[in-house]
């Protein structure tokens, strides 16, 4: 499944091992994210989910996040940020895209946010909120300019940065695209290569 999934991805098999390696890091790391921020989108409805398979217990590839020399896959980041007590998504619904605060702390918390799209730079949502303890809160409308765009969410709370992205679907993405938009957001955290 993992060869045929590289190579829909990447029109074709890669010929190296490490971007074959390195397109599968990335379906990984996305799924695993996209994942997590389902539940934590809609908690109460959906309460928490716990990513079990952290290290391998031999040296083979697996979903795991950590390999077996101890190496983080890309994964291990995405899903270090997905799991920051408050946490800003996009979630959609039907045609509309919304951010949303998922609050996993027992206050009520301020929050500064901006969503960019990276390839242009623009901004496409900012502005101010309250994140309610322990529930999801909408914050802002998104307009995506197109299915393939990456958007950069960055926020603050208590005076300390966070960020997030989003992409719709690396299926039949550009890829070299998508890799320099990590870059651009320093999200390109591939050990071992």
């Amino acid at each position: 499944m993992l060869v045929r999934k590289v190579a829909e991805v990447a029109g074709t098999l890669p010929e190296t091992y490490d971007e074959f390696a390195k397109i599968s890091q990335v379906l990984q790391a996305e799924a695993v994210k996209r994942f997590i921020e389902i539940f934590r989108s809609e908690k109460w409805r959906r309460t928490g989910i716990i990513y079990w398979n952290l290290t391998d217990g031999w040296p083979i590839s697996c979903e795991s996040v950590v390999d077996y020399f101890g190496i983080r896959k890309l994964a291990f980041y995405f899903m270090r940020r997905a799991y920051e007590p408050i946490y800003l998504m996009l979630k959609k619904d039907g045609e509309k895209m919304t951010l949303v605060a998922s609050n996993d702390t027992q206050s009520d918390e301020e929050i500064s946010f901006k969503v960019t799209d990276v390839a242009s730079g623009a901004v496409l949502c900012e502005g101010k909120g309250l994140s309610k303890a322990n529930e999801v809160t909408a914050l802002a409308p998104v307009v995506l300019p197109a299915r393939d765009t990456f958007a950069f969410i960055e926020w603050t709370v208590g005076g300390k940065r966070y960020s997030s992205h989003y992409f719709a679907d690396v299926t039949g993405c550009d890829m070299e695209k998508y890799l320099l938009c990590l870059k651009k957001c320093g999200y390109d955290e591939f050990e071992g290569f």
